[in-house]
């Protein structure tokens, strides 16, 4: 084969190589689509003498509508922290949702502060993953529920208060404890009634916090435990109680304090040398005459030197047990814990 026949072959296929190389290369990637976005979504409408308008973003309709209402919330008095915002973007437990009229209004619950009237004014899905909406409410038509709330707590605290002075020394304090612990959601709907309202008359509203909180003081300073022991043996088992009531500062004299009586019974047996105390402690709490609690409790000892050794093992191990499960469940008693 000749060197010419062998260059014209070559030369056709570099000229089909150049060719080829000239050809546009197709790209497999999708261009994305621009779109403008509303003008509400950078610019929302500014807040009338009648309306509030709330904004959001998120990746879906339903978080876009929970940071509209992080965004209404602010306006109303109401101090969302950082850690709370966050939280919303990953915790469903917080919020009530009911949805009407293909969610024309919801309502929903953002720290403890029902958020009602409110209707979704627009909605801009700019991607699949990036919805924008914009909330708008009544003032009046909120003010107006938030009053009607606010005015039903008072009328149930005032039947409440009828029978208030006939219960026992516990029971007075579990109430006025757990009043005391709906003040900080009341507060809030406060707060925003009048940020909705700012001719609002306070007088009625403010006299009710203070009446419960010098409640819950009274009910605190009067709420206190004696120990009266039946034999030795439950006497010396019961000082860890005692301790612990008295750290809690619910210690107090026998004239003017709920009684716990302490009975106890024991069992003993050998085991590997260890002599083995089986105590049983029985605790009643009384109010007066009324039986308002009690716990029966288990607790074991072991000793190489005698019986009576295996009692302080078994102190130390009450000793433990109120530790770890609080004053009120060792008593049998509901735990209400108020500061």
């Amino acid at each position: 084969m000749t060197y010419k026949s062998l260059l014209i072959p070559l030369t056709c296929i570099s000229l089909l190589v150049a060719c080829q190389s000239n050809q546009p290369i197709r790209s497999n990637t999708i261009e994305p689509v621009i779109s403008s976005l509303p003008n509400w979504v950078n610019n929302p409408p500014s807040d009338s003498e009648n309306f509030l308008f709330g904004s959001g973003a998120a990746s879906t309709k339903k978080q876009a509508i929970k940071e509209a209402l992080v965004d209404l919330s602010s306006k109303l008095g109401i101090q969302v922290e950082s850690q709370f915002q966050s939280s919303t973007k990953v915790t469903e437990a917080k919020y009530e949702w009911v949805e009407k009229n293909s969610e024309s209004s919801i309502k929903t619950e953002v720290k403890a502060l029902s958020i009602s009237q409110y209707q979704i004014e627009e909605v801009y899905a700019a991607t699949s993953m990036q919805t924008y909406v914009l909330l708008k409410t009544n003032k009046t038509l909120l003010y107006n529920a938030y009053k009607t709330e606010l005015e039903q707590h008072l009328a149930h605290y005032k039947v409440a208060q009828v029978n208030f002075k006939q219960l026992g020394r516990y029971e007075r304090y579990q109430n006025s404890c757990l009043e005391k612990l709906k003040l900080p959601d009341f507060n809030r709907k406060l707060s925003a009634a009048k940020t909705l309202n700012s001719q609002m008359a306070l007088r009625d509203f403010q006299a009710y916090e203070n009446k419960v909180t010098q409640q819950f003081r009274i009910a605190k300073r009067q709420l206190n435990f004696n120990i009266h022991s039946t034999d030795s043996t439950s006497k010396a088992l019961s000082e860890p109680l005692s301790t612990a009531l008295a750290k809690a500062e619910l210690w107090g004299r026998k004239s003017q304090s709920l009684t716990i009586k302490a009975s106890s019974s024991a069992r003993f047996n050998k085991a590997s040398g260890f002599n083995i105390g089986r105590y049983l402690l029985d605790l009643k709490v009384y109010d007066g005459k009324s039986l308002i609690g009690g716990k029966k409790i288990n607790l074991k000892g072991a000793s190489l030197q005698s019986k009576s050794g295996t009692l302080a093992p078994a102190i130390k191990k009450f000793t433990k047990l109120i530790k770890k499960e609080g004053l009120w469940s060792t008593l049998g008693l509901q735990e209400v814990e108020c500061k």
